[in-house]
């Protein structure tokens, strides 16, 4: 495989960058936070990673100024064609495309299958554990001997299960767990005891259930022998109380409709006599309607209007009495003789004396003179200034004008009554009004007998009780024959009882033997199934336990597998990784040792093997290094993946850096290198990638 471009968008801190890369040494150079750790991850990530992944590690590299998910493309060449890897993991969706024949993979597996079998890019494990060197593993080779330790067990992981996505470490592991949990609670007990213990648990106790359904099998025939001696004595004693209990409501059933019969009797008899106060009171309502009709053919006013014709008749008669009473005084009365002229003429010259004597007297020096003056005076003057005499008004003329006038009103109100006198309109009105009282009695007293109802609903309930009372007869005919005596009748009564409680006492015996059989009753079904399903523990408790055989045999072949793989390939990585020992150490180690089991490292210097672990950390990255190319050099023959470096000779000297600067170089000839650094020391290789960062 060789890359060609690669193009990450919104991934960690790289908004949207595309690197070409090489076929050679692709030098991708960059200070601090300028993106290289991004495009590393970047590349291993649209080579591994699922796009329909969401673990926690793979949402770390969501770009910092966005929302959604980054989306990579990736474009390499494979099996001799070009081919275009595309993995948006915000939308969940993978693409590879063979740009030379066009076929095309949509599903994620599918993609990575083809990936890392058809186009020879091997799984995670082998690839990342062989042909990526990052510079944080070379930092934990001199941290302590567990972390050494682990680096090596991983480069044993990735040539022993090169060919699995899990490491044989892994395995071993899961198969120790496996076994583990399969034997949980066989030494001693556990709170979660594991297949092998609970299917003995199991075994055991469905024992003791067979052995529990034996004897129930046999207290549950002994109850349902029980339980048919009391339902054969139950139907016996049904059918006595059947038979007494038939006489006994029959009996029961005719007093019962003899009290029926009489009630009804006597509401029939009350419902035909309302009928006929209804048909009498119906007559009396036609009558008196009769005499109503009759008593309205003749007009009559209301009692207001002859009030008013009444009141005018009696002003006319007031004031024909109150004329004749006056023409009557009249004629008694006689007239009044005139005053004498004689005496009404004297009273001027009367006046004259007194004036005269009041002037004498005011002459005399007198009070009364202006007094007697004003006095003769007006006794002068009397006579010219009384008014001439007129003669008395006539009472009677006036009291005649009235009467014809109030005459007049009572004639015209008259007329609109056919001209008749008030007393004759008096007798019609009252004969209106006593019909009208007559109906409305007659009215309220067919209301009171029919209480509000219509009488056809009277009638027909009239109806019905005669019907309702036929039917009883007819009941109480056919319930005639089996009529008993008062004395044998309480007779049957007590035998019922008798028969009743015995019967109830069966029963409850019915039901405590139905409850005790419910409680412990046992199908002989119960105990074959009981038999199949021990039979079926059993195998399964065997399969348990041949699947526990075969996981321990599992662990010990592979260990053996292993350690036999592990012995063969030594000695070969020895020779593949020497030649690189020598190169990157300046000649100063000429060769490599390891133990079978790949645990222990040692180097060859002056004719004798030294334990790398004793070595400067320049030399131990060195080494390391150069095992690691041993390694893709062995595990890929002469087609290697690509070799993605990052920074891996921090801790080297310029001199051994610049010959691995040269040996990185030579290897770029066979295939492809990408080495990420901030220094200058690798040059600029066959193409330099400058990142500037943010």
């Amino acid at each position: 495989m060789r890359l060609v471009r690669l193009r990450a968008r919104r991934f960690r801190c790289l908004d949207d960058v595309t690197v070409e890369f090489h076929p050679g040494l692709t030098v991708v150079r960059g200070d601090n936070e300028a993106g290289k750790s991004s495009l590393y991850h970047a590349l291993m990530t649209v080579l591994f990673r699922s796009p329909r992944s969401r673990h926690r590690d793979l949402l770390a590299h969501r770009n910092w100024d966005a929302d959604a998910l980054f989306d990579l493309e990736l474009e390499f060449i494979a099996a001799g064609a070009g081919h275009r890897l595309s993995k948006d993991f915000e939308a969940r969706t993978a693409r590879l495309e063979n740009l030379a024949t066009g076929e095309v993979w949509r599903d994620p597996d599918d993609v990575q299958h083809r990936l890392e079998g058809d186009l020879g890019l091997g799984p995670e494990i082998v690839y990342s554990r062989l042909a990526c060197v990052n510079h944080d593993e070379l930092v934990r080779l001199t941290a302590d001997d567990r972390s050494t330790s682990e680096l090596l067990e991983r480069l044993q992981d990735a040539i022993v299960g090169s060919g699995s996505r899990r490491s044989p470490r892994q395995v071993s592991r899961l198969l120790d767990q496996r076994l583990a949990e399969l034997r949980k609670g066989l030494e001693r007990p556990a709170a979660h005891p594991g297949p092998l213990r609970r299917l003995r648990d199991d075994l055991e106790a469905l024992d003791g259930r067979i052995a529990d359904a034996r004897r129930g099998l046999e207290a549950t025939e002994d109850l349902r022998r029980r339980l048919r001696q009391f339902h054969e004595e139950k139907d016996s004693l049904e059918q006595e109380v059947i038979d007494l209990g038939t006489v006994v409501g029959a009996n029961e059933r005719l007093h019962q409709l003899e009290r029926q019969r009489q009630a009804l009797a006597r509401q029939y008899e009350a419902g035909r006599e309302r009928l006929r106060r209804v048909a009498e009171a119906q007559g009396e309502l036609e009558a008196a309607r009769a005499r109503l009709e009759a008593a309205g053919r003749e007009p009559a006013p209301d009692r207001e209007a002859l009030d008013r014709l009444e009141a005018l008749a009696g002003r006319i008669a007031a004031l024909d009495q109150s004329i004749e009473a006056h023409l009557a005084a009249a004629a008694a009365a006689r007239p009044q003789p005139a005053a004498p002229r004689s005496a009404l003429a004297a009273l001027p010259w009367l006046g004259v004396v007194l004036a005269a004597a009041g002037v004498l007297l005011g002459l005399l020096f007198s009070s009364w003179w202006l007094l007697l003056t004003v006095l003769g005076l007006g006794l002068a003057l009397a006579p010219r200034l009384a008014p001439a005499p007129t003669a008395p008004p006539d009472p009677a003329a006036t009291l005649r004008a009235q009467r014809e006038k109030t005459a007049s009103k009572l004639e015209e109100a008259l007329a609109a009554w056919g001209g008749q006198p008030p007393g004759t309109l008096r007798e019609r009105l009252e004969r209106l009004e006593s019909a009208r009282a007559a109906v409305a009695a007659a009215e309220r007293r067919l209301a009171d007998i029919l209480g509000g109802r219509p009488v056809e609903e009277v009638d027909r309930e009239v109806d019905d009780c005669r019907r309702d009372l036929r039917d009883l007869e007819r009941e109480m005919e056919q319930l005639a024959p089996l009529r008993l005596e008062p004395h044998a009748f309480a007779r049957h009564q007590a035998e019922l009882r008798a028969a009743q409680e015995r019967l109830d006492s069966v029963m409850a015996g019915i039901r405590r033997t139905e409850l005790e059989l419910a409680r412990q009753e046992t199908e002989p079904e119960l105990l074959y199934e009981l038999e199949e399903r021990r039979a079926a523990l059993a195998d399964r408790l065997a399969g348990v336990e041949e699947h526990a055989a075969a996981v321990a045999l599992a662990r010990e072949t592979l260990d053996q597998a292993q350690a036999e793989l592990l012995a063969e390939v030594s000695g070969r990585i020895a020779e593949a990784v020497s030649p690189y020992v020598a190169r990157l150490t300046g000649g100063r180690y000429r060769a490599l040792r390891t133990d079978e089991r790949l645990q222990s490292v040692r180097v060859v210097a002056d004719g004798r093997e030294v334990d790398w672990r004793g070595l400067s950390r320049g030399t131990q990255d060195q080494l390391y290094l150069a095992l690691r190319l041993g390694l893709v050099r062995l595990f890929y023959g002469d087609d290697p993946p690509p070799l993605v470096l990052d920074d891996p000779c921090l801790a080297f000297d310029d001199r051994r850096a610049a010959e691995a600067a040269v040996l990185f170089q030579e290897l770029a000839r066979a295939g492809q290198i990408v080495l990420f650094t901030f220094s200058r020391r690798y040059g600029d290789g066959d193409r330099l990638v400058t990142l500037s960062g943010p």
